[in-house]
């Protein structure tokens, strides 16, 4: 697939299991991410195929090493107060 400068045949799909495999995974993504506008149906399933599988094990690691925490409310208020520079008149 000379358009995206990658060989999809040459893709390997599996678990991401440290920082470097989830940097590869996340080029990969970038490099995926307009595969709906290859204009080779076949060509375009395949990429798009990859794109959701890689995606889809990116966000797994992602959830599992960089968990968003859980604000309180009030926090979360006064935080989005804070940040627009806002006063709580």
């Amino acid at each position: 697939m000379k358009e995206l400068g990658i060989n999809l045949d040459e893709i390997v799909i599996k678990p991401i299991t440290n920082q470097a495999d989830f940097e590869r995974a996340s080029t990969l993504i970038d490099a995926l991410v307009d595969a709906d506008l290859i204009e080779d149906e076949a060509t375009r399933n395949k990429a798009l195929d990859i794109l959701d599988a890689i995606s889809v094990l990116a966000l797994d690691y992602e959830k599992k090493h960089f968990p968003i925490e859980k604000l309180d409310p009030i926090e979360s208020i006064k935080q989005r107060i804070e940040m627009l520079n806002l006063s709580q008149k």
